[in-house]
């Protein structure tokens, strides 16, 4: 079988991307032999389309299966209609997530129904005392993870400080 996994990195062991259709990379991994063709992402830096882009992109590929940490609706639409499911994992490596889908506990992901709490995993906004700033939050969202970045967050002064939405 045949996986696409989005991830920061170019090998196995690296991380699953928190983001589908700006991920870094595109990792298909074929199952039987663990074999890795890696594909840096073209869509990384587009204004808009990425994840149509990253859905064409898998099913040009013939993958079975798509994990990533999340996913946005218009990418969930394109991959449903061309008939791969998707699969959201919590933080880890290409080769855990891809042997859990295996071993079977990874559950397919659908937008209709509740998702697991770390559907939304990732970055959040950052907001720190010291303004709006581009730090990295804790990201709690669910459903298609769009967290709200409480947490703590390096304001643009170079001051940290609990999250909020001051």
């Amino acid at each position: 079988m045949k996986v696409l996994v989005m991830a920061d990195g170019n090998t196995l062991d690296s991380p699953v991307s928190a983001v589908f259709a700006r991920a870094p990379y595109y990792l298909v991994v074929d199952t039987d032999t663990w074999d890795v063709d890696a594909t840096v992402n073209p869509a990384v830096g587009a204004a808009g389309g990425a994840g149509i882009q990253a859905a064409q992109f898998a099913a040009g590929k013939g993958v079975q299966a798509v994990i990533a940490g999340r996913i946005g609706p218009n990418a969930l639409g394109a991959l449903q209609a061309a008939n791969i499911p998707v699969y959201v994992t919590a933080p880890t490596t290409v080769r855990e997530a891809v042997q859990a889908l295996l071993d079977g506990k990874l559950t397919q992901y659908n937008a209709a129904a509740p998702q697991p709490a770390y559907a939304g995993w990732g970055y959040g906004a950052g907001y720190g005392r010291g303004g709006f700033g581009p730090g990295y939050g804790g990201g709690y969202g669910m459903g298609y993870g769009r967290g709200g970045g409480w947490g703590r967050g390096r304001g643009r002064r170079g001051r940290g400080g609990r999250g909020g939405w001051w």
